[in-house]
């Protein structure tokens, strides 16, 4: 029953949809970003980033502890000094970026009237409910096309007289 009424409620904003702006584009292929976000855990994204920054640290603890039994002047150890440098660099922009996209998400959830705080859904979840809702809107969009234009042939086939014989 209650995919029936949401079915209704789908296909009646898609008529009205349609009615206002009949030439609107493919909700469904515009966001084909949102379908790839659906498929990733944040929570796998959060763990392997906190893995990679302790590994790092653990790295410069080994780097360290190498450089205090050889040469400072030895050249593969500056190279790996640059290049732990580099990762620690990245690691860090990375936790920034990570941390500006959960506020942005906050502030969607926020924008939908969701309480980030009280309410929280994971961002897989809400984009893969957005996918889905886009899969079903583009569904009812067709079959509100194939109806209306039936009518179409219909009223045509109506207004279109027979031959008549003289």
């Amino acid at each position: 029953k209650q995919w029936y009424q949401r079915r209704v409620a789908i296909t009646a904003g898609a008529t009205m949809m349609n009615e206002k702006f009949p030439e609107q584009g493919d909700l469904h292929r515009e966001i084909g970003h949102t379908h790839r976000i659906g498929r990733v855990s944040f929570d796998e994204v959060i763990v392997t980033m906190d893995k990679m920054d302790e590994l790092c640290d653990k790295s410069w603890e080994d780097l360290r502890n190498i450089s205090k039994h050889t040469s400072s002047t030895n050249e593969v150890m500056k190279k790996q000094h640059a290049f732990l440098n580099s990762v620690s660099e990245r690691i860090n922009i990375l936790k920034v970026v990570i941390r500006r996209v959960k506020t942005r998400y906050n502030s969607l959830l926020l924008y939908f009237g969701i309480d980030p705080v009280k309410h929280f859904i994971p961002p897989d979840e809400f984009c893969r409910v957005i996918s889905e809702f886009a899969l079903e809107y583009r569904t009812a969009i067709e079959a509100v096309v194939l109806e209306q234009e039936k009518k179409r042939k219909m009223r045509k086939k109506k207004k279109v007289p027979t031959a008549t014989l003289r």
